[in-house]
């Protein structure tokens, strides 16, 4: 049972660099979206 929790643990770490670079991108994207909706 430690082992899995540890595991969990370990995958979180791994996935989160991940998960915060996605939500940047998303971010980005509608921010590139919304200055293009207004510079039309």
């Amino acid at each position: 049972m430690h082992l899995l929790v540890a595991g969990w643990q370990y995958s979180i770490i791994w996935i989160l660099p991940y998960f915060l670079l996605f939500y940047f991108n998303i971010a980005q994207l509608a921010v590139n979206l919304n200055t293009f909706g207004y510079a039309n």
